[in-house]
């Protein structure tokens, strides 16, 4: 009886046309799914960024070139929305995971500088450069937040190749790469704040900026403190996947309280992972957020790369911005990590400003922040994923020589 009812309930729901939507839906996300993941392995294989082979994909499947993924569609915008909403919740978790407040003291105050200077070079010349060129103040800071992160991911892999991690310069990029994410998702809030209101001003400024503090001090360190003293509960409660059951909740509650107080939702999963962080060793959270990652973290750097209007670039205007804004941010972020650490010699510190140029997961996610928040056009868009893809592609060429000319020094 109960089966029948259930059944009956969703013939209901599923009816009139709602059976071939959902159809539909699901038939476009296993091809993109196939598709990413398998474009995602060659890039791989040829010891390139996974992400940006999503990227890609997402671009070709999308509405402007194959029109696989129906993005524009109004009745399906919403479902990919939520969808490409829920991976990045679970990808910043993941980050946040790996960030430990512990660890923040250790890397020393010449990685701090190294962030610092590297967040605040680039958001200037790209505030500049779109100031004047006649954008408004919000938008050339969300342009400007755009350029700021590093994905250090890439430089890493390098690193630990060429067995270079327990370099002087590797240990100062890998401790200012967590810095560097932190400051540009504190960017993002108190931008966050003044997108609601599409206006800013040192006062919107100032308030977001207070709730900042307030959620940094209640939730994170808060959190902190109760997870060290009490986490250890979560062990002792008999359910199946305890850890990974709270840890969920805290992400998706720490989200939903970041989006109900005017900060965007990615920055309250990126503090909850911060405070689950300091149980990790213990419960092993991170090796089954990871599976989910790459279970749905594929959609949303596939549905960003959809909203990639490729046609826009053939506009000599926009293709000029896109070109421009990427060589800001490439030597914005060259310049700003290499000048704390000059002291070091001209070869270290040029190693450090290149380590620390590809951009990655968080400029994506800012500059569709600001895309739904209607801030940024499709245009603007494009020549955000544009600045990111270049800056990625390009350092690697640059850091393996680097790294053999510094190890030849040595002997």
């Amino acid at each position: 009886m109960i089966a029948d009812a259930a059944a009956g309930t969703i013939n209901a729901v599923v009816s009139n046309g709602d059976h071939e939507f959902v159809s539909m839906i699901l038939f476009q996300l296993l091809l993109v799914f196939f598709t990413a993941k398998a474009v995602g392995y060659v890039f791989a294989r040829f010891k390139q960024p996974v992400v940006v082979g999503e990227l890609l994909t997402g671009v070709i499947m999308g509405p402007y070139v194959l029109n696989i993924l129906q993005l524009n569609e109004p009745n399906m915008h919403l479902t990919f929305e939520v969808i490409a909403e829920a991976a990045v919740i679970v990808l910043l978790f993941l980050i946040g995971l790996e960030t430990k407040i512990s660890d923040m003291t250790k890397v020393g105050w010449r990685s701090f500088w190294v962030a610092a200077a590297g967040v605040f070079f680039p958001f200037l010349f790209g505030y500049l450069y779109m100031k004047y060129t006649g954008n408004n103040d919000l938008r050339s800071m969300f342009m400007g937040a755009v350029m700021v992160a590093t994905s250090v991911g890439i430089t890493a892999r390098i690193l630990k190749e060429l067995d270079f991690l327990s370099a002087d310069v590797s240990r100062i990029i890998l401790g200012a790469a967590v810095i560097d994410d932190i400051l540009g998702l504190v960017v993002l809030s108190v931008l966050s704040g003044a997108a609601e209101s599409h206006k800013i001003s040192a006062g919107v400024i100032a308030v977001t900026f207070g709730v900042i503090i307030v959620f940094v001090f209640l939730f994170t360190l808060g959190g902190v403190h109760v997870t060290k003293k009490y986490g250890y509960q979560i062990g002792k409660l008999k359910l199946r996947n305890a850890p990974i059951i709270a840890a969920s909740v805290v992400c998706f509650t720490y989200a939903m309280v970041a989006s109900k107080i005017g900060l965007a939702a990615i920055v309250g999963a990126f503090m909850a992972g911060v405070v689950m962080s300091e149980r990790e060793s213990e419960f092993k959270v991170k090796e089954k957020i990871e599976v989910i990652d790459d279970l749905i973290g594929v959609f949303f750097f596939t549905i960003m790369g959809a909203k990639v209007n490729i046609h826009a670039f053939m506009d000599p205007a926009v293709l000029g911005a896109g070109l421009a804004l990427t060589l800001l941010a490439f030597g914005g972020k060259f310049i700003g990590c290499a000048l704390p650490v000059m002291k070091m010699g001209v070869k270290k510190a040029s190693f450090i400003g290149m380590g620390m140029v590809p951009r990655g997961e968080v400029g994506i996610i800012i500059a569709a922040y600001a895309l739904s928040k209607g801030v940024i056009d499709d245009k603007l868009y494009g020549v955000a994923i544009l600045m990111v893809l270049i800056t990625t592609f390009v350092p690697p060429f640059f850091l393996q020589p680097m790294i053999k000319a510094m190890k030849k020094d040595k002997h």
